[in-house]
């Protein structure tokens, strides 16, 4: 049995009245948590499956499923709830998926999901939720030491199975668990999708982990969902109804945060915010440390099992990922790759076992005389200028990025004498106040850097053409393709 398992099983004996999980439906105890977690495994082992997928949104029940089929020896495979229909189709068939626990609404929203060869199986879940069993065992096979194998969306489109053990996730919570267990967080708000391996190990298994409460609701009641349809008066009200003490966000989820503040709510009650999923603008960070909010940058992959490295309130520096976990021990090669060597994934789904000693993250950074780990860029998208200047557009997208009213961005310059930037602005948002904020963020970038033409992406144009990956993140080269006559046409059009 896994450390994590071992610890819910002695909190529901020593603190079993104490609070595991909180929800618009109601609470559920840690005696009531072990309880329930023990029964559906009995369940789940006389399936005779290896093999379960969980496809739905958060909710007290989603962590209770995955914690059950890990206690009965079954691998769990979090199947996201943002993935297109033929990548949720591809998920299923590539992993061999024989169980499914789905809420029946998703079911229903993509018909084009293939269920032909399931059959409803009975399994004690509560209204909403539903089993589909393989009607013929498929004779799936699994690693005994596989706890999970998490899906990323990557920048193709085509997800990509990554297999966790046991011991990787109890390693991942005994070290945040040590950074974290002084900071008087007892009570964490799950606003990632629990498909999120970050949100699943780091907001789900660390507070419980910790013996400590967990709030969960589906997106409906959170306001969160999507990025293009997330209700911001609705999380404001929620956060205020529930006054968690530590979050996760990705830096558009921080964006919300920081406009409520400025809008005058109050979130005195937050002590840690690790924000994390993409390169955060340092302003942003700025910005969050002026209005008061404890927001804390880390750094991390799937293949690592979510977190490398992180700030905390007793070490941190601004621009940083953080220090490495304790597990973890962080090396920069002679080409300035960020290799992370320790415990870290047993190997990608239908492919060799990892036999190496340590992930080639493909980042580039490095580790100033602290000890704390810096992102400049990945090593596939470095651009050469025609001078011959060398720059990561992570960097620079990071910075348009944490400007007023930009979604996001993408720059491209390779070959050419200055760079040209893309970018999506929120409704409203004028060309003009564009170019003046891109001027004044010029005269802190060296000249090499600086942004010389601008062109407008929209939201209908990045979803209808295929430009963003399933979690909002730019598919670089697809854009490029995309836009690539507007973008040369920039060349001979802006005069420098």
């Amino acid at each position: 049995m896994s450390q994590l398992l071992k610890k819910i099983q002695a909190y529901s004996i020593s603190q079993p009245d104490k609070t595991a999980f909180k929800s618009h439906l109601g609470q559920i105890s840690y005696a009531e948590l072990y309880k329930q977690v023990e029964s559906l495994a009995t369940h789940l082992k006389q399936t005779h499956c290896a093999i379960l997928g969980i496809w739905a949104d958060n909710s007290p029940q989603w962590v209770i499923t995955q914690l059950a089929a890990m206690s009965a020896g079954i691998n769990v495979i979090p199947m996201p709830i943002f993935f297109s229909p033929s990548q949720v189709q591809h998920l299923i068939n590539s992993a061999n998926i024989e169980l499914i626990v789905l809420d029946e609404r998703l079911k229903l929203a993509y018909p084009q999901v293939d269920f032909e060869s399931y059959t409803n199986a009975q399994l004690p879940l509560p209204s909403g939720l539903s089993a589909y069993q393989k009607s013929t065992h498929t004779g799936s096979t699994t690693n005994l030491s596989t706890a999970l194998v998490t899906f990323t969306s990557g920048s193709t489109g085509t997800p990509k199975g990554v297999c966790i053990d046991f011991d990787l996730i109890d390693q991942m919570c005994s070290s945040l668990h040590s950074l974290t267990h002084n900071l008087g967080v007892q009570k964490h708000l799950c606003l990632l999708p629990l498909a999120v391996m970050l949100e699943n190990i780091a907001g789900a298994f660390l507070p419980l982990y910790a013996g400590e409460t967990i709030v969960i609701d589906s997106s409906e009641i959170t306001g969160l969902r999507g990025s293009s349809q997330s209700d911001i008066q609705q999380l404001g009200l929620y956060l205020s109804a529930e006054q968690p003490h530590s979050l996760i966000v990705t830096p558009e989820l921080l964006k919300l945060l920081l406009l409520l503040k400025q809008q005058g709510q109050a979130l005195d009650y937050l002590k840690l915010v690790a924000v994390g999923g993409g390169k955060v603008p340092k302003r942003l960070l700025q910005q969050a440390n002026a209005l008061n909010i404890p927001v804390y940058e880390g750094y991390g992959l799937s293949e690592c099992g979510s977190v490398v490295a992180l700030n905390t309130p007793n070490a941190t520096k601004l621009g940083s990922a953080g220090k490495p976990l304790l597990h973890c021990n962080v090396k920069i090669s002679d080409s300035g790759e960020i290799l992370v060597y320790g415990p870290h994934m047993s190997g990608y789904l239908d492919e060799p076992v990892s036999v190496s000693d340590h992930i080639s993250t493909g980042d580039l950074g490095y580790i100033d005389e602290d000890g704390f780990l810096f992102i400049t860029g990945r090593i596939k998208n470095i651009q050469i200028n025609s001078f011959g200047r060398n720059f990561s557009p992570e960097w620079i997208e990071a910075e348009i990025n944490g400007l007023s009213g930009v979604i996001r961005s993408a720059i491209f310059g390779d070959g050419k004498p200055y760079i040209t930037a893309l970018i999506q602005t929120i409704p409203g948002v004028s060309e003009s106040q564009i170019q003046q904020q891109i001027q004044q963020l010029n005269q802190s970038l060296p000249d090499y850097a600086q942004i010389k033409a601008t062109l407008p992406m929209s939201a209908e144009v990045l979803t209808n053409h295929g430009l963003l990956t399933a979690n909002g993140r730019i598919k670089r080269e697809t854009i490029k393709h995309y836009y690539a006559q507007q973008i040369e046409d920039c060349y001979h059009s802006v005069t420098i």
